[in-house]
């Protein structure tokens, strides 16, 4: 009736509807305002229970206690699984198929990486020195970042077993890395340990650009949200030797993740009327969010129906779960931490190298003092004897007497 009023009325006089909209507005909300709340209570209930399923999720499913636990995954189906079976394989895998362009994704960010190139000059004490070749030095190594897991003498077994420093579990393999770009294309890599040890064996001495040997040192501190990860690659060559030390860290992850179990918590023991106030007033735009959410959700299986995502070369990881997630600071302990767990290995890193060159009969007894890495990637070379070091990535050099000053030299 009122429609058809409306209609007679714009034939008869057009610019009328103007003056009509109010009316006309007031009787379409009176006729369908019921219609307007039957809508939002039915949305507002959706809500109420999408939170209450994300609570019990979080805590059950996705606790701390059975996400840790990699036979608790909850995937599903043949597809699932085997991506998972594929993620977890790659992720633990000592053969590290890399992007030319971030090789060291997942490792977090690169803190202050440094290379120290020293020449190699005979002792004058009459040793006749030895050919030093890379794994040598390795071999050097490994046994003085190893001593880090054990605490110091503290007077009883007790004692000892009481210390609860993070280096005690660290973790020390050797990884070699290799370019995806050189992988044939329809085939999955051998990440076996007999590949491994095949690689290993020709990437230890070679030197080469893409395929590269590392000693991975790794240590997890605050329940692994703050990961260090040290990189070490030696090589000698022309009568140099090259060490490279690339540190990275994972910062923890941000305080909405950490806060999760606590938000899932106090919803789950909250009352009644607590979770309906709750929906009411996060029921208004929560449409908005569930359409974007669709939306986004929605082009993935369209670009695996028409990207030929499957006749792709294969490629290395592009983005990090755990990097996206960390924060873009850490605590002043937490850097505390840092600033100990880097200063420590990277000691025993130079110590070893020292050791080997010294057992080699070369030149080293000023040098073991200490290389001390700083900012921007340099290094601080404290004391040096007869040698010239080409320092960071400066290309500065630092020609040096025979003096064991402690002073300027950088």
């Amino acid at each position: 009736m009122v429609y058809e009023y409306t209609l007679r009325g714009i034939e008869r006089e057009p610019f009328s509807v103007i003056t009509m909209l109010p009316e006309l507005g007031y009787e379409i909300a009176a006729q369908y305002a019921w219609t307007a709340l039957i809508v939002f209570a039915l949305l507002t209930l959706v809500v109420g229970l999408q939170r209450g399923h994300f609570a019990r999720v979080i805590s059950t499913s996705l606790s701390r206690a059975r996400y840790a636990d990699p036979n608790a995954d909850p995937a599903s189906g043949r597809r699932f699984a085997k991506a998972r079976d594929r993620i977890l394989r790659t992720q633990h895998s000592r053969l590290v198929i890399y992007n030319v362009d971030d090789p060291f994704c997942g490792a977090g960010a690169a803190y202050r990486p440094w290379h120290l190139s020293v020449e190699l000059r005979p002792r004058t004490d009459g040793t006749e020195p030895e050919p030093l070749d890379n794994e040598r030095i390795v071999a050097r190594i490994r046994p003085r970042l190893e001593a880090l897991r054990v605490p110091s003498p503290h007077g009883s077994p007790e004692a000892e077993q009481a210390v609860l420093d993070r280096l005690r579990e660290l973790v020390i393999d050797e990884c070699v890395f290799l370019p995806a770009s050189g992988l044939p294309a329809g085939r999955e890599p051998d990440l076996s340990d007999d590949a491994f040890d095949a690689h290993r064996a020709q990437a230890v001495e070679e030197g080469g650009e893409r395929r590269r040997h590392f000693l991975r040192v790794r240590v997890g501190g605050w329940d692994e949200n703050l990961v260090i990860t040290v990189f070490v690659r030696v090589h000698t060559q022309g009568g140099m030797l090259m060490l490279e030390v690339a540190p990275h860290v994972l910062l923890p992850v941000r305080p909405q993740f950490q806060e999760a179990d606590d938000i899932a918590r106090r919803y789950l023991r909250n009352n009644p009327f607590a979770k309906a106030v709750w929906a009411f007033r996060h029921a208004p735009r929560s449409l908005a969010k569930a359409l974007s959410t669709l939306s986004g959700g929605s082009r993935g299986p369209w670009q695996i129906a028409t990207e030929g995502h499957g006749g792709a070369l294969p490629a290395g990881p592009a983005v990090s779960v755990r990097e996206l997630a960390a924060q873009e600071d850490a605590s002043l302990f937490q850097l505390m931490d840092l600033d100990r767990y880097l200063k420590t290995i990277q000691d025993r890193i130079v110590g070893g190298v020292t050791l080997a060159l010294h057992e080699a009969g070369w030149h080293t007894e000023e040098f073991a003092q200490r290389a001390v890495t700083v900012a921007e990637g340099g290094v601080f070379i404290q004391s040096v004897s007869h040698s010239a070091f080409s320092v960071g990535g400066s290309g500065h050099n630092n020609r040096t007497g025979h003096h064991t000053d402690g002073g300027d030299g950088q």
